[in-house]
């Protein structure tokens, strides 16, 4: 046991101890403070154990935490349930933080527990034997028996998490009340992002408080569209619930409030809720609860809504922008389809009395002979060569489809094909309901494009 009682005074060498060693004092200069402080008292027996009032005798070594123990080297629930408390933060805890932390902790509940009628004293004093020590007790008028821990642990250790949900089993069967307070190094939490990760202690550690049962109101109330956005596709099965950081030096406390989406993964509120240390471990006249809420929460909440009326503005823009690129990919794979359709089937041409020109450089020349005469004769500008006979062929609006020679001819295809391409594969809204259907239009418009090409149609063979 590290205290005991003096005089009607409460005196925690250990506390006393960790004090004067974080001023600079060294152990040695520790021990000797104590020793003229306190001597000459414990060998006139003047210390008594806060449980049993049996004598004790202070203890001091070198290499070890100060303590009290009994005279007649007996054992008494506090000595016990010290033992146990002890191994506790030494195996679990990180020492210095936690009796530190622990220390002002104390300092503020009793300030603030003392007006109510509250009695607050170390988890160890307890008058019954505990197989897992509370760092502090908080009893109630009415019976009740709160039971409150500090964490400080290391967050990824398996052992300690199992160990902290084992002190909430044990303060359970107790009939104690839980309150697990959080060292401020645990919080992960990234300005603008409404999500966050816990481990399993974090988890155990979460409460559900007064306003978190308004949240869980609020959120009831929401447009189902809203709803979604804040969880996802995720059932409610979990109430909001708050977790409490805090860092004691500092004299801070931060409230997460959150929504468990999965085993680990929570989606946020709100924005964190930064209040004092004072007011986090102040209790309501009710002695119902801590008082862990904001000022005004009540805005916080309209907040909320305003964000998530602008997440889903931003996933219906993401969902349109998706929706434009789904299409502009199926037209493309259209159009690739029509492509191979168009050289399957290649484009055919009609002069204005109907005959489909398909011929070889001789029929041509036949024909233009036939119509026109000896082009040498008749035309003497023309050069008796397939490029001269095909020339005069344009010239006379006689051109055949398949000069695959002519540099100029490939080009005009070329233009031809995209435009025709452009119109087999444009939509219109409404064109269902045009008598003849989609192809009906088209071929008009491929008709008169051609009408206004040198006094030719074109004729696309749709499938």
């Amino acid at each position: 046991m590290n205290a005991a009682i003096l005089h009607y005074g409460l005196v925690n060498i250990e506390e006393i101890r960790i004090r004067l060693e974080e001023q600079g004092f060294k152990r040695v200069d520790v021990k000797a403070k104590l020793e003229a402080d306190y001597r000459s008292f414990a060998k006139k027996k003047a210390f008594h154990c806060l449980c049993c009032d049996s004598p004790v005798e202070m203890v001091l070594p070198f290499d070890r935490n100060f303590y009290f123990r009994h005279w007649d080297k007996s054992e008494c629930s506090y000595s016990e349930n010290y033992k146990k408390y002890e191994k506790k933060i030494s195996t679990y805890e990180e020492p210095r933080k936690h009796i530190l932390g622990k220390t002002i902790i104390r300092t503020i509940l009793e300030g603030q527990s003392k007006p109510l009628g509250l009695t607050v004293e170390p988890g160890y004093l307890y008058r019954t034997i505990l197989s897992i020590v509370p760092d502090f007790i908080i009893k109630h008028p009415n019976g009740d028996v709160w039971a409150i821990d500090y964490l400080t642990g290391i967050r990824t250790n398996t052992a300690y998490s199992k160990n902290v949900e084992k002190r909430k089993e044990i303060y359970e069967q107790n009939n104690f009340k839980a309150h697990f307070f959080i060292d401020d190094e645990w919080l992960a939490y990234k300005s603008g992002l409404p999500y966050t990760t816990f481990v399993q202690t974090e988890i155990d550690s979460s409460v559900i408080t007064s306003e978190d049962l308004d949240w869980q109101d609020y959120i009831k109330a929401l447009p189902p569209e809203l709803i979604k956005v804040l969880v996802g596709d995720t059932v409610l099965h979990y109430f909001p619930k708050s977790i409490t950081y805090i860092n004691p030096t500092k004299r801070e406390a931060t409230i997460l409030r959150y929504l468990l989406l999965d085993s680990n993964n929570a989606r946020l509120l709100a924005e964190p809720i930064y209040i004092s240390l004072e007011n986090a471990l102040s209790i309501d006249p009710e002695h119902m609860e801590f008082n862990l809420f904001g000022e005004n929460e009540n805005l916080e909440r309209m907040d909320t809504t305003e964000k998530l009326f602008k997440e889903l503005d931003e996933i219906k823009f993401k969902e349109e922008q998706e929706r434009i690129l789904k299409k502009q990919l199926e037209q493309q794979q259209k159009k690739n389809t029509s492509e191979a359709s168009i050289d399957d089937h290649p484009i055919e041409y009609s002069n204005e009395r109907g005959s489909i020109f398909n011929e070889t450089y001789e029929e041509t020349e036949k024909r233009v002979i036939a119509k026109w005469g000896n082009p040498n004769r008749n035309h003497q500008d023309v050069s008796p060569t397939p490029e001269g006979i095909w020339n005069l062929a344009a010239y006379l609006n006689l051109l055949p489809v398949n000069v695959e020679e002519s540099t100029d001819y490939k080009r005009k295809r070329k233009k031809e094909r995209e435009l025709i391409e452009r119109i087999v594969n444009h939509s219109i809204t409404g064109e269902t309901y045009i008598l003849g259907g989609t192809r009906a239009w088209k071929e008009t418009i491929l008709s008169e494009l051609g009408n206004i090409s040198n006094g030719c149609h074109w004729n696309y063979r749709f499938n």
